[in-house]
């Protein structure tokens, strides 16, 4: 099968591109050429700036592909172009959303996906932008142009993240400083290992049954920063001091980047219509993060 995705350099990228590469697809990367980290991989490189047509023409043209994997679509304009020059030349669009899509808090938890989107900038943002693009594709599919699924995950976490989250969380317990967080702690920040979401947006491809659809997609446990906290402890054998930045207005030190308020979605849909399921808990999944983090430096 042939794939092209769209960002592929890092984080997601790379963990999806290792996948699909050991799964046997055909790996096509799309970016702008600055950063080298799947070079090793095998993959086939098109270089060219998404939010310029003219640069997105010059390399696609004439290219077809089974299914594209959009890691880098923010907003609507982003999707808007590569839709268009895709239109007749792939049958699968993947678009790589967020659950915050869905209006937070919502009336009632956890977060499916059909709970209430987000209307307007000011309910945020981010959500808000991501959604325009998930209806921009959907609607386009209904015209015949493609299929598409959007993927919904929550929190992301593991090797090569570029989101100071837990990799906070290792590097301060590591230095005996305490950690900063935003609220008690007490909150719920529901997680999903990288390859576990790599692996889920590898067997969707070209599936009939997540045509039209959107999926969250996570980790099954329900943690609270105090409980990831706790499961740092218990893999570096380290303890850590918490402190609250709210208690400290004065405070300057780096604030870890979880939330202060709950954070989490139900995820039974994927399991029940793809049977998809996560492979680590997060125990598992933190330990080959640390692994890799005393690996290449935290």
């Amino acid at each position: 099968m042939k794939a092209l995705v769209l960002g592929g350099s890092y984080f997601i990228g790379r963990a999806l591109v290792e996948t699909l590469v050991s799964e046997g697809f055909e790996v096509w990367i799309l970016n702008r050429g600055t950063r080298k980290s799947t070079s090793d991989l095998g993959v086939r490189q098109l270089v060219a700036d998404r939010h310029n047509y003219e640069s997105l023409d010059t390399a696609l043209k004439g290219r077809y592909f089974d299914v594209v994997y959009d890691l880098s679509g923010y907003d609507e304009g982003d999707v808007e172009k590569t839709s268009l020059l895709l239109r007749e030349n792939v049958n699968h669009y993947i678009f790589l959303s967020s659950i915050a899509v869905c209006k937070q808090p919502p009336l009632t938890w956890p977060i499916t996906e059909e709970h209430e989107k987000c209307s307007k900038v000011t309910d945020n943002e981010y959500g808000f932008n991501k959604w325009q693009a998930e209806k921009h594709l959907f609607a386009k599919s209904e015209s015949g142009w493609f299929n598409t699924t959007t993927i919904r995950p929550t929190y992301v976490y593991g090797p090569r993240n570029y989101d100071s989250r837990e990799s906070y969380i290792f590097r301060r317990i590591m230095a005996g400083l305490p950690i900063v967080i935003k609220g008690s702690g007490d909150n719920i920040v529901q997680l999903g290992y990288v390859y576990d979401l790599a692996q889920a947006l590898q067997k969707v491809a070209c599936d009939k049954r997540s045509y039209a659809t959107s999926f969250n997609v996570s980790g099954r446990e329900l943690p609270t920063v105090k409980e990831i906290i706790r499961t740092v402890e218990e893999i570096t054998g380290r303890d850590a001091q918490t402190i609250c930045v709210h208690d400290h207005p004065d405070l300057t030190q780096e604030v870890c980047g979880f939330p202060a308020v709950d954070r989490y979605a139900e995820v039974a849909k994927i399991e029940k219509v793809l049977r998809i399921v996560p492979t680590r808990d997060i125990l598992s999944g933190m330990t080959e993060t640390y692994r890799y983090l005393v690996e290449h430096g935290m």
